[in-house]
């Protein structure tokens, strides 16, 4: 019964919307990779494994705009805070956390999108605490051009990935 179920379509796309959606989290924290594309291919595959499911066409095409706007903006950025890798390990993981809780409070996408928000800017402001850490005020403009540069690829590609994972799993 389980190996006719992972045979079928559905099974197949369901398991490599998974891969997909962890392979996503992990190339959040490689700032070198858009992990961004990788999470919207998780959701397409979520979208196919499921067409009755979670994910419409109209959350697709917002998420594949997002996408292209933030690949837009990793090429008008310097190469030299493209290549940062300060601070990344903390934002992917309190972006992870938030969309974590989000997901527990309501399965919904704007709480999935609030949490990663959130967990991004609290995990941001714990990394300006440590003595690795350029030294920004938290209501400075040169913290909100770091928090937009630096988190918002992981809040797009964290947010597409946990959707597309509840989307399979629950």
């Amino acid at each position: 019964m389980y190996f006719r179920y992972i045979c079928s379509m559905n099974g197949t796309l369901q398991i490599i919307a998974v891969i997909v959606s962890v392979a996503a989290l992990v190339a959040c924290y490689i700032p070198r990779v858009p992990a961004a594309t990788i999470a919207l291919a998780a959701l397409v595959a979520a979208y196919f494994a499921a067409p009755q499911g979670f994910i419409t066409t109209d959350i697709i095409i917002f998420w594949a705009v997002a996408t292209a706007i933030i690949i837009g903006l990793r090429f008008l950025q310097p190469r030299a805070l493209l290549a940062m890798r300060a601070g990344s390990a903390y934002i992917a993981t309190g972006t992870i956390a938030g969309a974590a809780i989000g997901l527990a409070i309501s399965a919904s996408s704007a709480a999935v999108i609030l949490g990663s928000v959130i967990g991004a800017f609290l995990a941001l402001t714990a990394y300006m605490r440590t003595p690795a850490s350029p030294k920004l005020p938290v209501a400075s403009s040169p913290f909100i051009q770091y928090y937009c540069a630096k988190s918002f690829p992981i809040i797009i590609a964290v947010s597409m990935s946990a959707i597309s994972l509840a989307s399979v799993l629950l």
